[in-house]
């Protein structure tokens, strides 16, 4: 078991004198519906290449929500000056009000922040060089940083290159929290949930690793094993609510902070649950936002799970082994929302390339917005960015979660 968090009220009142930039108060909720605002859409077009294509247009693009083409009504192109020109004279005004350039320099605003609920100690050991990386080449770019991680009680907010020793020292202050599984029960939380949910296969291989590694079990084992997997799900619900809490924190910091707006989830993943509200809610407050969740896997050079070490690794029988899909499907929910918020997938042994690929994806982009559905739906609406010009790829996100239109208010009750 772990403990969890503290409150974000307890973990802001901890704080040892803030610097005024971090902001407590929380960003207002996402609503989407008949009398909202603008979807606005980042897009990062690239050639086959990778690099970035700069010199698109609003006629360039098509934008689709369920499917259906919308009109696309504001339109920004962030890039070069000479970008910057060549879309302003091509797109002219938007139908429904003046195209929008942004100029050449944008500051940027990003929040680093570090998923201690799903670290171990020996993964945030491994995170010093990690860091040092991100914040030299945040540095080379004015901008705002805040640095979080709630469980150490670390939240500082600061200007680089100016504070960039201030902010090194901060995430210094960091700690895992998630105990090595090096119990007699080995079972990774992907198969928990698979067994969870019924998955007869991913119980038939646990079961058998119970075996190997508890000789003299009985017929009971398959009993021992759900009653296992139903814990290790709580508990991982349990962190995940936990880390999306805390990501409001950040959340909420973005929406005061001017330029284009980067969210860095560091962790070493969690499984994808489909009944999980909190995962929508994540999705809404990064479209709030426009910021998108770039997943950096602190775990992306384990190949395999933490109690397949030498101890069992050539030993256990292959039907005991976890399976090729339970290790990919081990990251599948922060994997997911990466993908669904137009952000990226970073692992850690590949830190250079990869955040290069995220800066680019600050200051080299476009927006695109479109009145959402007038109908006010409940669920999810798929969202698809396509270019007309051949041989481009599109990074956007995905979808946006709807709550519906909200209930009126009740009658109060008439006392007789």
């Amino acid at each position: 078991m772990i403990g969890r968090v503290p409150s974000l009220l307890a973990l802001m009142l901890g704080l040892a004198a803030p610097p005024p930039q971090v902001q407590t108060t929380p960003a207002p909720a996402p609503v989407f519906g008949a009398d909202a605002e603008l979807v606005l859409v980042d897009a990062v077009v690239t050639d086959k290449a990778g690099r970035p294509v700069l010199d698109l247009v609003r006629e360039d693009f098509r934008l689709l929500v369920d499917g259906v083409e919308r009109e696309i009504v504001s339109f920004a192109a962030f890039g070069s000056a000479a970008t910057r020109a060549r879309a302003e004279a091509a797109s002219g005004p938007a139908p429904s009000g003046p195209a929008a350039v942004a100029p050449a320099f944008v500051p940027s605003s990003t929040v680093i922040y570090i998923d201690e609920g799903h670290l171990t100690a020996a993964q945030s050991t491994r995170l010093d060089s990690f860091f040092a990386a991100i914040l030299r080449k945040l540095s080379d770019r004015r901008g705002s940083v805040l640095v979080l991680a709630p469980w150490s009680k670390v939240a500082f907010a600061g200007q680089l290159p100016g504070d960039l020793a201030l902010l090194t020292d901060a995430v210094k202050h960091r700690r895992g929290e998630r105990v090595t599984q090096l119990s007699s029960w080995p079972m990774t939380d992907a198969e928990a949930f698979r067994i969870d949910q019924g998955d007869p296969e991913a119980l038939d291989r646990v079961t058998a690793r119970f075996h190997y590694v508890n000789p003299g079990l009985g017929r009971h084992t398959a009993d021992l094993v759900r009653n296992q997997a139903s814990q290790q799900v709580a508990e991982e619900r349990a962190r995940r609510a936990d880390t999306f809490e805390a990501m409001k924190i950040g959340f909420a910091w973005l929406w005061k902070q001017p330029g284009r707006h980067t969210f860095l989830l560091v962790t070493s993943g969690f499984p994808n649950d489909p009944s999980d509200d909190g995962f929508r809610e994540m999705m809404n407050h990064s479209l709030r936002v426009n910021a998108p969740v770039h997943f950096l896997d602190v775990a992306g050079m384990e190949v395999t799970p933490e109690f397949e070490g030498i101890e069992y690794r050539y030993a256990l029988p292959t039907e005991a082994r976890v399976s090729p899909l339970d290790s990919v499907e081990a990251s599948g929910g922060s994997d997911l929302l990466a993908l669904d918020t137009g952000g990226l997938r970073v692992a850690d042994n590949d830190i250079e390339r990869g955040f290069e690929r995220i800066l680019d994806a600050t200051r080299l982009y476009y927006i695109l917005g479109v009145e959402p559905s007038p109908r006010g739906k409940r669920g999810l609406h798929k969202i698809k960015v396509e270019v007309r010009r051949k041989g481009l790829q599109v990074r956007a996100r995905r979808g946006y979660f709807d709550p519906g239109p909200a209930s009126p208010p009740k009658e109060p009750k008439q006392q007789p």
